[in-house]
């Protein structure tokens, strides 16, 4: 079964953000094969401290991904 991996990374080369900080998520799709490509960057402002609908509307933007891959999440976000 394909999916889809978002990655909080500032330098696209590390899982180096903290979710609610995180302005980029690198968006990659793995196939039935195990082999993944790079599909496409999505931006989003930080999240901290924000209003409930920003941080509602950053985790739809990553509803169709099965993975999302952070350095650290908070209360906040886990519990939507």
């Amino acid at each position: 079964m394909a999916f889809k991996v978002a990655v909080a990374s500032s330098d696209g080369k590390y899982v180096n953000q903290h979710f609610g900080k995180a302005q980029n998520f690198l968006i990659s799709e793995f196939n039935e094969n195990g082999e993944y490509e790079f599909s496409e960057l999505r931006e989003t402002p930080p999240r901290c401290g924000g209003s409930d609908d920003l941080k509602k509307r950053s985790l739809d933007m990553l509803s169709d991904c099965k993975f999302l891959l952070v350095t650290q999440i908070g209360p906040g976000a886990t519990k939507n």
